[in-house]
């Protein structure tokens, strides 16, 4: 459904193929020097949207939107390198640029600072019902129907903190290579994602999977040590090697006929909380294919599923307490010349309003594989849970 100026129209074909369409239909001259993003659709896709994609998998209908996507014609880009604002407008002209200049010289209106409130994040699916979950997935990869599976909790709290401030305030903490907040009249969906669902840009495709955790050490020593146990670990070494090939898999469906590499395997990056095991598949967009046929590709992650995908869904679908709805999904630009980047929806956190405050959610997985501890997959969940929840007590 595309809404604008009060008015709606419903957009013919599958979702996926309706946005490809839609998409293919926003065209801009090429302008030297600007922005990576310049303008274009920014948005989110839930994870049930792959339901579309793959209706054997077996998904729930999620209730509610499954994406929402903004089409932005001004974009206002802050340079970090140079220390400078960009103002870009399509088809605005200069009383466009004009005005967005005005507006950034408005004084700015002081936040006031939320008062206390809320409480401490409750899991929504109990440490019992995780771990037999973790013990249902072994078995079923003891019967051979799946190598690897990402089973998931959600937690929920309360806040009177505004979106913007719980940003801040997670950016600050959880410094990632996609920070993002989206926000409607009702909810917001933030976030500090470490990880690339896939990008394109100018034909050049790209997926970077990771899988493979350990939590911080307290200091240089304590981390390396980390490190070299991450890197020696056959059971993590064994599920990256598993989402590596996915990955490739994946790219490969777009991709022309032997272009597909992976130049990047197995390097350890490190974040506020946890470490990873992360690896780089590229490859060439395919003639007649546009970076949506990769975001469908892709889509979701082996990372947040499994392997094999289809299988693994089907299975977390009956273990998981809900829906997963936006985490796990992908957070998305796809800009006036056929580039896409998006991020995978992890480490992140919706909110809901509910009178004067909000209700948050967030959400983390762990990949259960042959010889997964089910104690030691429900400490990982809250690990990685621990830096978006944070970020409500120090907002």
């Amino acid at each position: 459904v595309v809404r604008s100026g009060g008015r709606e129209r419903v957009l013919p074909g599958a979702p996926f193929a309706a946005l490809k369409a839609y998409a293919a239909a926003l065209r801009a001259a090429p302008v030297a020097g600007l922005p990576p993003f310049a303008g274009g659709l920014v948005g989110w896709l839930g994870y049930e949207m792959v339901r579309h994609l793959e209706p054997s998998a077996g998904l729930r209908d999620p209730g509610g939107d499954e994406a929402r996507l903004w089409l932005f014609r001004d974009v206002v880009a802050y340079d970090h390198v140079r220390g400078r604002l960009v103002l870009v407008t399509n088809g605005g002209g200069v009383s466009a640029l004009d005005a967005m200049a005005r507006r950034l010289s408005a004084p700015l209106i002081k936040e006031e600072r939320p008062a206390a409130g809320g409480g401490a994040a409750r899991p929504l699916m109990s440490r019992r019902a995780f771990e037999a979950g973790v013990r249902t997935l072994k078995d079923r990869i003891r019967a051979g129907d799946i190598f690897q599976a990402v089973l998931s909790a959600p937690f929920e709290a309360a806040s009177r903190k505004s979106p913007a401030a719980v940003y801040r305030a997670l950016r600050r903490l959880n410094p990632s290579p996609y920070l993002f907040l989206l926000e409607s009249a009702d909810a917001a969906w933030l976030g500090a994602s470490p990880e690339t669902l896939v990008r394109c840009h100018e034909g050049a495709l790209e997926t970077r999977p990771i899988a493979g955790t350990r939590p911080r050490g307290d200091g240089p020593e304590e981390d390396a040590a980390r490190e070299r146990e991450l890197k020696a670990s056959v059971k993590e070494g064994a599920e990256h090697l598993m989402l590596v090939d996915l990955g490739r898999n994946d790219i490969g469906r777009v991709a022309r006929p032997g272009s597909v590499r992976v130049p990047v395997y197995r390097s350890v990056e490190r974040y506020s909380h946890v470490m990873h095991l992360v690896s780089t598949v590229t490859g060439r967009l395919a003639a007649g294919k546009s970076a949506w046929d990769a975001l469908a590709s892709c889509f979701p992650a082996g990372t947040v599923s499994g392997a094999p995908k289809i299988k693994a869904m089907s299975f977390l679908a009956g273990l998981e307490a809900a829906p997963r709805g936006f985490y796990a999904g992908a957070v998305v630009y796809s800009d006036f010349h056929g580039n896409l980047d998006s991020a995978i929806a992890i480490r992140s956190l919706s909110m809901r309003r509910r009178g004067p405050g909000w209700t948050v959610r967030a959400q983390a997985g762990a990949g259960v594989v042959f010889d997964s501890r089910p104690a030691a997959e429900w400490r990982e969940v809250n690990a990685k849970a621990a830096a978006a929840l944070r970020a409500l007590e120090a907002a």
